[in-house]
């Protein structure tokens, strides 16, 4: 499995937001990679230069780019064992005192609401799979809190796996350049996170089109917390769950555990101690 992990925050900086499309098996990862380079030559979405553009949410502004996002969200929907997850929290500055230690500057404590907001989400589609990749573009927001090492140590323990052996959770994790062909399902991740950011934050015209065709294609009222609120995430013969689904969180459910601190403490320290 590989996780195409994204993050949104509107203008205002209320609302944070992380989402990712779980791709089971190598052969849909090649299949949609290949779909959408192919949409992309098909429909000549091209910059000035003639190289291929990243499909982008807030790159969303002519006719074109309308029909080469509603196509992406078609491939997402088409593609097998494809998902998608997201969280949505409001917040506000003061709530980031909740976190973290007291003397802890406030970048620190959004950065832990940044991870902690991503195990959450991690959590939501990745059940009964080991050795999963997690690649992640460029993140602003969770920098300093050793994000990575976070979340190994709260997904790299070992599960059993279908042939009985015990393996990683996430063997991997990587940063990426998500402009790159070979990265481009981070651009769909980064195409349906925005729009739900949109149904939160509605934008310009061509965006809320593109929102509402995602609403359309779900067969849901909108992407609303009153949709989706009250909604189960069930797991299905892949233990995965259904095949889109939006966790709106609190700011209270995501307060630092100091247990799972506590235990990030002791990794440092015993690869501090293997290090000498």
């Amino acid at each position: 499995m590989k996780i195409y992990f994204d993050e949104s925050e509107d203008q205002a900086k209320t609302l944070f937001l992380v989402g990712a499309i779980f791709i089971y098996g190598e052969e849909n990862i090649n299949l949609l990679r290949e779909a959408i380079n192919k949409l992309k030559n098909e429909n000549s979405f091209t910059d000035g230069k003639g190289q291929p553009r990243e499909i982008k949410y807030n790159k969303i502004l002519t006719d074109k780019d309308i029909l080469v996002a509603k196509k992406a969200i078609d491939l997402f929907f088409a593609n097998k064992n494809t998902y998608f997850r997201c969280c949505v929290v409001p917040w506000r500055e003061q709530d980031l005192f909740k976190f973290g230690r007291k003397y802890q500057p406030l970048k620190l404590k959004k950065a832990i609401l940044y991870t902690n907001t991503t195990k959450k989400l991690i959590k939501l589609g990745i059940d009964g799979f080991v050795n999963a990749v997690l690649i992640y573009d460029d993140l602003v927001r969770c920098k300093g809190d050793k994000f990575e090492e976070i979340i190994e140590t709260s997904f790299g323990r070992t599960a059993l796996s279908s042939d009985g052996n015990r393996s990683p959770i996430i063997k991997n994790i990587a940063s990426a350049k998500s402009n790159l062909d070979i990265n481009n399902s981070v651009q769909l991740t980064d195409l349906i996170l925005g729009c739900v950011l949109n149904q939160n934050r509605p934008a310009s015209k061509q965006k809320n089109k593109v929102r509402d065709y995602l609403i359309k294609k779900l067969g849901v009222n909108d992407l609303s917390r009153s949709t989706w609120i009250n909604k189960s995430c069930p797991a299905d013969e892949r233990g995965i769950g259904p095949k889109f689904y939006i966790h709106y969180l609190n700011i209270d459910e995501l307060t630092v555990n100091k247990k799972s601190r506590k235990k990030i403490r002791m990794k440092r320290k015993n690869n501090l101690n293997r290090s000498r």
